[in-house]
């Protein structure tokens, strides 16, 4: 078996997060009965995030919207208008996350659920760091997500992240000590958290095995895709992930 972000060390720690998450908000999870992930639901009762659509989504058009509709002081000297699929910030006071409205409905949730992924899972490691050395106020996270390249969304993302600078000393031409992954693997990590969250593996495993019979693999993409409120390419990307692809699948755009 090859490899895959979510059989990585990280793997456990994501499934803590989610479980977490379910148990915080007190949220049902997904099942094969009803297998849309209820992201909504949980983004509405996480502690300590909010989640917002903008139509023209960029990095200074959260900027604006930080700085007039929300008690969050976010200091984005970089924003520019570079269209985005998702953007997160988040400081002491919370977080806020961005998709962009005119978005497809699959490519909004996996965008959300990648950004909910880094604030769930790097933002806290930002947060103690800084808590550390006594400049917890200065704690701040950013992520700013691209459009995808491919037409109905991808699983994996390419984001630019942007955490805080800490204290902690330094190690060769003085780039910070941080027990933050590297940005490669907090990529990897938020899309293999938005997998998890929006395709469990056991429903997936249900799913499959109900249906892959009489299906071929590619209308088993289809027919998972649309059941569970992903993209094509997601589901594509989650199956082979697990092994459940008797064929290869090359395109289904």
């Amino acid at each position: 078996m090859t490899s895959t972000p979510f059989a990585e060390r990280s793997s456990s720690l994501i499934l803590d997060a989610i479980g977490n998450l379910y148990h915080v908000t007190q949220v049902a999870r997904a099942t094969a009965a009803r297998p849309i992930a209820p992201l909504g639901r949980l983004m509405k009762y996480s502690d300590g995030v909010r989640h917002d659509e903008l139509p023209d989504l960029s990095s200074r058009a959260a900027a604006h919207f930080l700085a007039a509709r929300s008690g969050l002081n976010a200091a984005l000297p970089d924003a520019d208008n570079a269209p985005l699929a998702g953007f997160l910030f988040a400081n002491p006071s919370g977080g806020r996350i961005f998709v962009r409205a005119g978005d497809p409905v699959v490519r909004r949730r996996f965008s959300a659920a990648h950004e909910l992924g880094h604030f769930l899972l790097h933002f806290p490691i930002v947060l103690r760091e800084a808590e550390e050395c006594g400049r917890a106020g200065e704690a701040q996270f950013v992520e700013a997500l691209p459009p995808s390249l491919v037409g109905d969304g991808e699983e994996t993302s390419s984001g630019r992240v942007l955490p805080s600078q800490n204290c902690n000393g330094s190690q060769g031409n003085d780039k910070p000590v941080s027990a933050l992954p590297s940005l490669e693997k907090m990529e990897r990590e938020a899309d293999s958290f938005a997998a998890e969250l929006l395709m469990p593996q056991d429903v997936v495993f249900e799913l499959a095995d109900r249906y892959r019979a009489h299906l071929s693999d590619a209308d088993l993409v289809w027919r998972l895709a649309g059941e569970m409120l992903v993209s094509r390419a997601a589901m594509r990307l989650r199956l082979r992930h697990l092994n459940l692809l008797r064929e290869g699948v090359a395109s289904l755009n």
